[in-house]
């Protein structure tokens, strides 16, 4: 037969080579060629599965998944020893927050206009600022709020020409009225309190160096170095204004 390309050699039968022994079909393992000419490896042949069905039980075996009706062995839910579980207490709790009076000074006489609560953490006073309006509220002789309000309730003014003798720097006045705000724990008082509550408000005339808070008042240790610039014994609620008595008791839950 002639060649299909130049590369390619002809094919020539030789008689005198020996001849492929003829291939058994039915061994295993072997290729067996069907009329089709594609090969196929026989398939291993099927055992069948051995069921223990106390290994099952046990849960060393797993169940068939061909198995029906009543014979098929069911998974069964694990015994635990769970208790009760119950809400874990941890160490932030909610703040009680504080009590916010609104206080007006006029003509050296203190008044409580509004109040409102105000909820987190209340945080006390340690070191006063010796400029502007120190107040302090006392219960039943203890101290149970103290704090300072630089530069509020004074008027400054422009200082005088150099030159002057008779004044240096700015001219401070305090001012006839004027608000701010206390503020109190809210532990620390209720509403029944607010007719045995004392309050107290200062203005340091000198210079306390190394101030250090005891449990007596202000007034009475530093006679000399403050100066009392209004004072309110008692709040008497039934004496208010409708708006400032019903903002108080909304204030304390009442």
């Amino acid at each position: 037969m002639s060649p299909m390309d130049g590369d390619s050699k002809p094919v020539i039968e030789d008689n005198s080579l020996t001849v492929m022994p003829e291939m058994k079909q039915d061994q295993p393992g072997k290729i067996n060629n069907p009329p089709t000419g594609k090969g196929f490896m026989p398939s291993p042949p099927k055992e069948k599965m051995k069921i223990n069905k106390a290994a099952i039980k046990k849960g060393l075996q797993m169940a068939p998944f061909d198995q029906k009706g009543p014979e098929r062995i069911k998974m069964q839910t694990p015994e635990t020893g769970y208790t009760q579980q119950t809400e874990k207490k941890t160490r932030m709790q909610k703040e009680p927050g504080y009590i916010v009076l609104r206080m007006r000074v006029q003509n050296g006489e203190l008044s409580v206009i509004g109040s409102r609560r105000v909820d987190g953490a209340f945080l006390e006073h340690s070191n006063l600022i010796q400029n502007g309006i120190t107040y302090e509220a006392f219960l039943k002789e203890g101290r149970i709020a103290i704090g300072s309000i630089p530069d509020f309730g004074e008027q400054r003014s422009f200082p005088r020409p150099k030159g002057d003798p008779s004044h240096e720097g700015h001219h401070f006045t305090m001012l006839p009225s004027f608000d701010f705000n206390l503020k109190i724990h809210a532990e620390k008082i209720t509403l029944k309190d607010l007719p045995a509550l004392q309050v107290s408000l200062y203005r340091f005339k000198e210079h306390v160096p190394d101030l250090v808070l005891t449990d007596v008042p202000l007034k009475a240790r530093f006679e000399k170095e403050v100066r009392v610039v209004a004072e309110m014994n008692g709040i008497k609620v039934g004496r208010l204004r409708d708006e400032v008595k019903k903002s108080l008791k909304e204030t304390f839950g009442k």
